[in-house]
């Protein structure tokens, strides 16, 4: 078990109210033989509290049990929920207190009937290890919750980008260029920007960039990417060190070490999208698209040109602005990589604000149902062999 002040409270609470409940005793019953107040002791069964020795002794006689016994963190068989509880990195890293659940919700749960709770986290967790679910599997999912409860906008982000632009005066019109942000990262916060030496590290082939702190900051860019990509990169940066974000992780695929680590990184690609994608111009153009009397997808493709981004940049942004100013929440976002040639369809993220079930495996790179309309269309394109067209193709 880990042991740290929280656990500590914790065990202290756990223990304190099962040996209070085998002598049949209420808190007001304990409060009477230990001249505690019924508040306090409270707190302490809460886990919100630690006694100091000499109150601890009054509780060990009260309850007839030794001191060790009371502050001694192994558990009787029928405690053995907590350690579990304590030692799954799964339970310590999942962000409980984002869905409104303390520490001490959690021990309410146990200590209200250990052997249930504790049969119920245990069938989790062998689930969990069943389908081989990592924690990042679970902080992933954890995120896409946050993301749907917020229908994937976030105004203070929004907020400070439009105070980054005016501030730095940048362009009100689009398109952002790499060079603008990379003028901002030297001289602001002294970046030294680096697109060599990744290409010296095939492994790393798939990482776009690398962030590297001793001394001065460092950004290793990968020297392939599109101008537009790497702009998107130095926004991420931006967006790190104007939000202040402490807890990063070095890229943003690997190294994910917590939630917080991971919704960081979440904000920061939500800063740089805000930025290269500027909310009032985006409205502007979506409402005038959303005008004409009919679909023209090559409105689409001059859209993407005008902010010089990426496709995904681009309908990830609308992903973004089109529920919270278009009423439009039910969109479901699914990249993939997928080899011409090849019959490997690789999910490499997917976002669903519906109420459609999409079904998938666990993770960053899952399993796809090839029924769906996305995998159709991937071999499609991938018969048509040297005719792909140019462009991105919009339906």
């Amino acid at each position: 078990m880990n042991v740290n002040s929280e656990n500590l409270r914790l065990v202290m609470g756990f223990k304190l109210k099962q040996f209070r409940l085998e002598n049949g005793l209420s808190l007001k019953d304990l409060a009477a033989k230990t001249d505690l107040s019924i508040s306090y002791l409270s707190e302490i069964e809460k886990g919100k509290k630690y006694p100091k020795p000499e109150k601890i002794f009054q509780l060990a006689e009260a309850l007839k049990i030794s001191f060790d016994e009371l502050v001694s963190l192994q558990m009787n068989k029928e405690f053995d929920p907590l350690p579990v509880v304590f030692s799954s990195p799964v339970i310590k890293e999942f962000p409980f207190r984002m869905y409104g659940v303390s520490p001490q919700d959690l021990l309410a749960l146990i200590t209200g009937d250990p052997e249930k709770s504790g049969a119920l986290i245990r069938t989790f967790l062998e689930i969990g290890q069943d389908y081989n679910m990592r924690v990042e599997h679970l902080l992933l999912a954890a995120l896409r919750s946050y993301q749907q409860m917020h229908h994937n906008y976030f105004e203070e982000i929004e907020n400070a980008a439009d105070a980054f632009t005016e501030k730095h005066h940048l362009p009100a019109s689009p398109p952002l260029t790499k060079e603008m942000l990379q003028q901002l990262l030297q001289n602001e916060y002294q970046y030294e920007i680096d697109e060599e030496t990744l290409s010296g590290y095939p492994e790393v082939d798939e990482i776009r960039s690398i962030f590297v702190c001793h001394g001065n900051p460092k950004l290793l860019l990968q020297k392939k990417l599109l101008d537009s990509q790497k702009a998107f990169q130095m926004g991420r940066e931006l967006g790190f060190q104007y939000l202040k974000l402490k807890e990063r992780p070095k890229s943003a695929v690997r190294m994910i070490a917590s939630f917080e680590q991971l919704l960081n990184n979440f904000k920061s690609s939500y800063f740089a999208g805000a930025l290269m994608m500027n909310r009032s111009q985006m409205k502007e153009d979506i409402r005038k698209f959303l005008g004409s009397p009919h679909w023209d997808g090559n409105k689409i493709l001059q859209l993407i040109e005008k902010y010089d981004v990426t496709p995904e940049m681009f309908l990830y942004r609308l992903s973004a602005l089109m529920p919270r100013f278009f009423n439009l929440r039910e969109i479901i976002f699914v990249r993939f990589h997928h080899e011409v040639g090849t019959d490997n369809f690789e999910m490499t993220k997917i976002f669903n604000l519906s109420k459609l079930f999409i079904p998938n495996g666990i993770g960053a790179k899952e399993h796809y149902c090839r029924r769906w309309m996305g995998i159709k269309l991937m071999k499609q394109m991938g018969k048509w062999h040297g005719e792909l067209p140019q462009k991105p193709l919009v339906g």
